[in-house]
């Protein structure tokens, strides 16, 4: 698991339920085994996994975006969301998480 955080003054709480993107910059190197990730995170109905996200492997640095209708981001248990790779056939290396918000009108 990768635990993260997002800062408090960026979005804490998020009842309004803006659509958040999570951008994870990953990579898997054996081309033999699949590959992937979801994010665990805090939402109304309690915690919840996002989709599969498969990693290509085998080509390096790769950006995915998962984007979370319903994610709180209210510290439970001590952190906003968690990437787990747990059910991937191999390691994934990530080098870079970016959270950004969705403008609403």
């Amino acid at each position: 698991f990768l635990y993260c955080d997002v800062d408090d003054d960026f979005l804490f709480y998020n009842f309004n339920g803006s659509p958040v993107t999570v951008e994870v910059t990953a990579c898997a190197a054996d081309t033999t085994s699949p590959a992937g990730f979801n994010l665990m995170y805090d939402s109304p109905r309690g915690h919840v996994f996002s989709s599969w996200q498969p990693v290509q492997t085998g080509v390096g640095w790769k950006q995915y975006n998962l984007t979370l209708t319903d994610a709180l981001f209210a510290n439970k248990l001590g952190f906003d969301f968690r990437i787990s790779s747990l059910g991937s056939k191999q390691a994934v290396f990530v080098a870079r998480v970016v959270v950004r918000q969705s403008k609403t009108n």
